[in-house]
């Protein structure tokens, strides 16, 4: 009862009359659209808060940062200043003109200083022009064409000498409009510390201030610097006496004031090193109006995207649950194992992309589900033939390697006929093993056998003794091809080269309810029971046999299945019995490959 008032009272009819999906959908929809748009507002309302609250910290950081690159700068000025004070080749040229009496070697030295200033007053742009006064009140100068009048050289050198010889910055003036680093020179050699001159560096404050602040009009900033005893710097209109200005501040370093009509934030700071004051103004009004228009536009948009994503949303919620709907009828039909659909019709009605690739995906997947077993059936087929083909390619290199190194010792040592002998047997080999076709006959892989025994009877003469016990009739039966030269290879490895007396093997084979077993046996050491059980799990990898054995077995199951393979049988001090059971099956060719 309580359910059906709810409905009554919150929701209209149609919201019933729909799918559950796309009510909800819209429901959803409209909430998320509306808890967006308000946390917005209130995000908005609380930032321009923040932001009045943090102009005043940011205009005091801002003019932090305008104060200690002018600073920075102006030290390196005082340290550039003291190089040139201290150059060797200056206070060398100063001494000559001090002391010598001949006029034109002071001219020289005069030469010799301009040439030397002229570098130093490249390095900055912002450099108007040095001056050095020498000890006879000579003025040399590079960079401005106009020189300092001698009551203002006076002026500057008295100044200097009471700063006893370290940098003193001089304000501009009316009579010269640039900042002023100046210094005595006196004589560094032997510290005899003799004046030799005045330096004076003036500097262009426009060029200077304008590489640490770009006069923008559009940041309604103004910046002024001023000493205890007059204006230094100022970027706008307004230079007023902000030492008297200073006074109604108190303690605070920031205040709100209007100046003709016009209301400012002002922010100021001393600076330590040159004891300068920096005043920062924005024209407060307009930044306040920004804000105000910004709040105003902010509400619109809000109010206009309110509702254009409210219509949007409920037309974007039809083009998906619609499509949705009828993609679950399809799934449908699949689960009762019917996998002839036809989907084509149904993407069409959508244009959203992710919704069409959910059908083509869904398509693709039936598709792939009805060709499944085919699929995989194939790829068993391929796998076999591909693991074949690798498994095969193992033994040939390994044999051939073994028979050119047993070639090479025959021609070396015994230098006789049976080389010949060796290599028709090594060429009738190679051409049987890389011939096509990986199922031949039991009799052609004898003979592969034969060629190799050929080989090794050569190099190993009386010391092998090879039996070949084989019914005529089972020569035509089937077998992998390089089945019995491995084997036997293995025998040769383990039972002769490692005693030193005569190795017996002998190959037998005979047939036994439709299969064929080929037993092949040797008098050698044998093998240890741990040792044997590790070979037949493949755990033991060898130099040669091991991998051998190993790979004829998975050949022979891959081809005839895992009914069939090598056995082991083997005890110390007894010899080995390598057993290989394959179907008796007559060769009728497979498909040939190299």
């Amino acid at each position: 009862m309580l359910e059906k008032l709810n409905k009554k009272m919150f929701w209209p009819t149609w919201f019933y009359d729909r799918g559950k999906l796309r009510n909800q959908l819209y429901v959803i929809l409209f909430v998320i659209v509306f808890i967006i748009c308000s946390i917005s507002f209130i995000a908005f309302q609380v930032v321009l808060h923040i932001y009045n609250r943090q102009l005043y910290n940011e205009s005091a950081t801002i003019l932090n940062l305008y104060t200690n690159s002018i600073e920075n700068e102006l030290q390196r000025i005082e340290n550039t200043s003291y190089i040139i004070m201290a150059d060797p080749n200056i206070q060398e040229q100063l001494r000559l003109i001090k002391l010598s009496g001949d006029e034109f070697i002071k001219h020289q030295a005069s030469t010799r200083l301009r040439d030397i200033l002229s570098t130093y007053a490249l390095s900055e742009s912002y450099f108007a022009s040095i001056n050095i006064i020498d000890s006879n009140n000579n003025q040399i100068q590079v960079g401005l064409d106009n020189h300092l009048n001698k009551e203002r050289n006076m002026e500057i050198l008295d100044e200097a000498v009471s700063y006893g010889g370290r940098n003193l910055w001089i304000s501009p003036s009316a009579e010269d409009n640039y900042l002023v680093s100046t210094r005595v020179i006196r004589q560094i050699h032997n510290l005899t510390l003799e004046y030799l001159g005045l330096l004076i560096i003036r500097i262009d404050m426009n060029k200077f201030i304008n590489q640490f602040f770009n006069g923008d009009d559009n940041t309604e900033i103004c910046m002024q610097i001023f000493s205890s005893e007059n204006n230094i710097y100022s970027t706008g209109d307004l230079t007023l006496d902000w030492e008297e200005e200073l006074l109604h501040f108190g303690t605070e370093n920031h205040t709100i004031k209007t100046i003709d009509r016009q209301k400012y934030f002002i922010s100021f700071t001393v600076a330590d090193y040159t004891g300068w004051t920096y005043v920062n103004l924005i024209r407060y009004d307009r930044i306040y109006q920004k804000i105000v228009m910004m709040r105003n536009i902010m509400l619109v948009i809000h109010a206009g995207l309110f509702g254009l994503s409210l219509l949007l949303g409920l037309r974007f919620a039809n083009n998906i649950t619609k499509p949705i709907e009828n993609l679950a009828v399809k799934m449908r039909q699949v689960e009762k194992e019917d996998f002839n659909i036809n989907i084509g019709e149904s993407m069409n009605q959508t244009t959203v992309e992710e919704i069409k690739n959910l059908y083509h995906d869904f398509e693709t997947m039936v598709y792939k589900i009805n060709n499944l077993i085919k699929e995989n059936y194939s790829k068993q087929i391929l796998l076999k033939d591909t693991r074949y083909k690798a498994l095969q390619a193992q033994i040939n290199p390994h044999f051939l390697y073994n028979t050119l190194d047993t070639i090479n010792w025959t021609a070396r040592v015994n230098r006789q006929e049976q080389i010949s002998v060796m290599v028709e047997a090594l060429a009738n080999l190679m051409r049987r093993s890389i011939s096509k076709g990986d199922i031949i006959t039991i009799g052609e892989d004898i003979e592969i056998l034969k060629n190799y025994l050929t080989i090794q009877k050569i190099r190993y003469e009386e010391r092998l003794v090879f039996q070949l016990d084989v019914d005529d009739k089972l020569l035509g039966y089937s077998i992998p091809k390089l089945t019995l030269q491995p084997v036997v290879e293995n025998a040769v490895n383990y039972g002769l080269e490692k005693t030193i007396g005569v190795c017996n093997i002998k190959v037998e084979a005979k047939e036994e309810e439709g299969k064929i077993k080929i037993i092949i046996e040797d008098n050698g050491p044998g093998m240890e029971p741990e040792f044997l059980d590790k070979l037949r799990r493949g755990k033991v990898k060898t130099a040669g046999s091991g991998i051998g054995l190993k790979n004829i077995d998975e050949r022979i199951k891959i081809t005839y299945g895992d009914s069939y393979g090598l056995f082991l049988a083997s005890k110390p001090s007894r010899g080995t019995r390598v057993t290989i059971c394959i179907p008796a099956q007559v060769n009728e060719g497979r498909d040939q490959i190299v």
